[in-house]
């Protein structure tokens, strides 16, 4: 596919479709990730250079895992669709950041959540059911604000150089 020589605005919007499947692509690129990170565990606690209990919950607690990067991918990709007309403006890349990083910090924690709930797999290191359920909103909010707010602005600046050099 060829790169377009004409300026972002004047493109033609994304899709609903390709917006989720980019949010899909990049949770295949966190789950390979994160199994490489497990597969680097389970090596050294083989070899005795790690904690073979904790890369025994990482092994039970991949699938929930990867199982959190694809829906925070699909919904990613849902809220990039749908925060399209705010990015416009500054404020409205930083809010597009903020909800996608809500969505993404939100869904891989309540997969932990999940699996330590009914699973037993405490990737989090929670120390009850009742501390989990209480701090998911909050730090689901926080860190995505705090993260995604600044990615969204400097998405900002890749998109207004780019409509700046098509326009020189």
């Amino acid at each position: 596919m060829l790169a377009s020589t004409e300026p972002p605005s004047s493109r033609a919007p994304r899709s609903i479709r390709q917006d989720i499947r980019r949010g899909l692509t990049i949770a295949l690129g966190f789950s390979m990730l994160a199994f490489a990170i497990i597969a680097i565990g389970t090596v050294a606690g083989l070899l005795g250079a790690g904690k073979a209990s904790d890369v025994s919950a990482l092994l039970r607690g991949l699938p929930l895992i990867i199982a959190g990067y694809f829906a925070a991918g699909f919904l990613g990709g849902v809220a990039f669709w749908a925060t399209r007309p705010l990015r416009r403006w500054l404020v409205g890349w930083a809010l597009t950041g903020a909800v996608i990083g809500t969505i993404s910090y939100g869904a891989v924690g309540l997969s932990g959540i999940l699996g330590y709930v009914y699973f037993g797999v405490n990737i989090f290191d929670f120390k009850s059911a009742s501390e989990a359920w209480s701090l998911w909103p909050g730090l689901s909010f926080g860190i995505g604000v705090i993260v995604g707010a600044p990615v969204g602005i400097s998405y900002w600046y890749k998109d207004r150089s780019k409509t700046q050099q098509g326009a020189a």
